[in-house]
């Protein structure tokens, strides 16, 4: 059964951006008196320049904090935080901020692309324009990525419509991803249904992944649980990483199999040993929540940083998280700003807001409210909703 609350695991990544929950929540800011509260749909947290501390998960609450002379008792009436576009409805995988989080649904395309300079682009373009398929395909993910060329997703899907005509099983599989994941051209589940399809059949490992993901987010298709691990083992047992530890999802939330973590933990730990930086987070999201096994932030924060270390904001972010609460590691405010700031280089908002909290309460830094002040327009620019009471 699915569980839809706002700190349950709610999952998804898709074409590398990973959307995913971190332990702070999506945060909807008010700041008065010298007091940050902090707002989660179903959860409050207060900031008084220390800690954070949760309070209980109802429709309202009553919180009433106190700083010298200065009270403030405000009734929270806790509505859903605002998400960002690619939040999916409770009734299938979703994607929201909140803890690290898992990652249900990850979906592959393309593969590592050569040197994308003048002359190398020119050279596919006239072994792609004498036919060659491997060609089309390179060219249209350079359009894809806008690598060497101006980022177009027209461009991108006629090549690969090209490459695929032409032969080419990766071409098709990017093709139906953009059909899933255009950012510019509208969405065709039906079509990219059929062109993982072709993808798959030629025996192209990442297509029957991304089949998967059809049929567990039911995009194009009736959702079919039984389906979806049917092509999450196709590719598996080819040797797919990303859909072993969709597997272990499946697992983990009894969707299609009934509910075992220890099996969970098992298909995760085998997309973690694939180098699969997502099947790392979800084996510390087991342990720190204790799914199937004791409660153990030692494990949890080592599995953090072991992805963390691959590039992954979100792990960055949760390290940080870590260090800032002193979970699975000493207390170090020094430590929990340099790892927030490296997910905020890697684009992360939370992570930029975090940053701001830092400069504002002065842990770790100097109190700076410009800085405070500028970080927290950072993390707006870049996304992150922020909504007075």
């Amino acid at each position: 059964m699915r569980r839809t609350s706002p700190l349950e695991r709610g999952r998804l990544a898709e074409s590398g951006a990973h959307h995913v929950r971190f332990e702070f929540g999506k945060v909807l800011d008010n700041v008065r008196g010298g007091i940050i509260l902090r707002f989660v749909s179903g959860v409050v947290f207060e900031c008084v320049f220390a800690g954070f501390q949760p309070l209980n998960e109802n429709s309202a609450s009553m919180l009433t904090s106190q700083s010298g002379d200065f009270r403030l008792l405000i009734v929270l009436l806790l509505a859903g935080a605002n998400t960002s576009a690619q939040t999916r409805p409770a009734t299938g995988p979703y994607a929201t901020p909140g803890e690290m989080k898992k990652i249900e649904l990850q979906l592959v395309h393309g593969s590592e692309l050569p040197p994308a300079d003048p002359k190398s682009i020119a050279g596919y373009r006239k072994d792609a324009e004498a036919g060659d398929a491997t060609a089309m395909h390179v060219l249209g993910a350079f359009y894809q990525q806008g690598r060497g060329v101006p980022q177009d997703d027209a461009q991108a899907m006629a090549w690969f419509r090209k490459g695929a005509d032409a032969g080419s099983a990766g071409a098709a599989n990017d093709l139906g991803f953009l059909y899933q994941n255009s950012r510019s051209l509208p969405h065709d589940y039906a079509q990219a249904m059929i062109w993982y399809r072709r993808a798959a059949d030629a025996g192209h490992v990442e297509a029957m992944n991304n089949l998967g993901i059809l049929y567990t987010r039911a995009l194009g298709v009736p959702q079919d649980f039984a389906q979806a691990m049917s092509w999450y083992r196709k590719a598996a047992d080819a040797g797919s990483a990303a859909a072993m530890n969709n597997i272990g999802s499946l697992f983990q939330d009894g969707s299609s199999v009934p509910q075992d973590y220890s099996e969970a933990m098992k298909w995760y730990r085998r997309a973690a040993d694939g180098g699969n930086a997502f099947g790392m987070m979800d084996i510390a999201y087991l342990y720190r929540h204790a799914l199937g096994m004791p409660q153990d932030c030692v494990q949890a924060m080592a599995w953090y940083q072991k992805a963390a270390e691959l590039g992954v904001a979100a792990a960055m972010k949760n390290v940080g998280y870590f260090c800032q609460m002193g979970l699975g590691t000493k207390q170090d405010y020094e430590r929990a700003l340099l790892w927030y700031h490296k997910a905020a280089d890697a684009g992360d908002a939370e992570s930029m807001y975090q940053i701001g909290v830092f400069y504002l309460n002065g842990w770790g830094v100097s109190e700076d409210s410009a800085q405070a002040s500028s970080w927290m327009q950072k993390a707006k620019d870049a996304g992150l909703t922020m909504q007075a009471e």
